[in-house]
């Protein structure tokens, strides 16, 4: 009888616990790893820099930023 009250309590006080713990959950912060983008909008974390020549984000060793007019 005892273990299957405990096994009740265990169970349904956590539940009941759920509608005080929301508040403190959403004050969390959240922080998402690799999102650093520069001025232009590039994933810098991930490797993409701004190129002038193209005018675009771009990994420099996938293609290389180079001046097209020479």
């Amino acid at each position: 009888m005892n273990d299957w009250l405990i096994s009740l309590v265990a169970f349904w006080l956590p539940l009941a616990l759920l509608p005080t713990l929301r508040p403190m959950v959403a004050a969390i912060p959240i922080v998402i790893i690799g999102n650093e983008r520069d001025a232009y909008g590039c994933f810098v974390s991930a490797g993409y820099h701004w190129c002038e020549y193209t005018e675009a984000c771009q990994r420099f060793w996938e293609v290389p930023c180079l001046d097209p007019r020479v």
